[in-house]
């Protein structure tokens, strides 16, 4: 499989975008292979099937939250059920695109954010969350609610929170 270039957008008001990815009955989370210069956090809300980052092939299931390094490949594709002629099957998950310097050049250079700068240096592998991750889930879930400063701030909290989880595994 060849990794396609997928271009992100961000509205020019925002400095990073929060999506929900929802399909609903027989079509999936099936894109192609790609890979685009952002991060993407992901946050699997409904959907269970193999998730494909750089040469890491693993299944996924719900309340995964993953972090894919920029220029990472990496696809999702739900378990054959979600096929089936009389599936109900629904397939959502919410995915966060930012930039390194989503914060300004050197924010992530200053000595409180060295454990954040860490994980973005681990996200080249791509980093899997395990344990108990009910609280980045809430705090992922209300990020859509929010805008501004306050969507900003939230997301620097769990970027901060995810950062210091010991329990993760890297993917690729």
């Amino acid at each position: 499989m060849k990794p396609e270039l997928e271009k992100i957008s961000n509205k020019p008001t925002d400095s990073f975008m929060v999506k929900t990815v929802e399909r609903e009955r027989r079509d999936d989370f099936k894109s192609a292979f790609h890979y685009h210069p952002e991060f993407e956090l992901v946050n699997i809300l409904k959907s269970t099937g193999t998730r494909f980052i750089g040469d890491n092939i693993e299944k996924f299931n719900i309340g995964e939250i993953v972090l894919i390094g920029k220029n990472l490949p990496h696809m999702w594709l739900n378990d054959k059920e979600y096929f089936e002629e009389n599936s109900k099957l629904e397939a959502q998950a919410l995915a966060i695109h930012f930039k390194e310097d989503f914060a300004g050049e050197t924010f992530f250079k200053m000595p409180g954010m060295h454990a954040i700068k860490k994980m973005f240096e681990n996200a080249q592998y791509g980093i899997k969350f395990q344990g108990d991750l009910s609280l980045a889930v809430k705090w992922i879930k209300k990020l859509e609610t929010l805008s501004g400063f306050d969507k900003t701030i939230s997301f620097l909290k769990i970027l901060n929170l995810l950062a210091n989880h010991q329990d993760y595994k890297l993917l690729s």
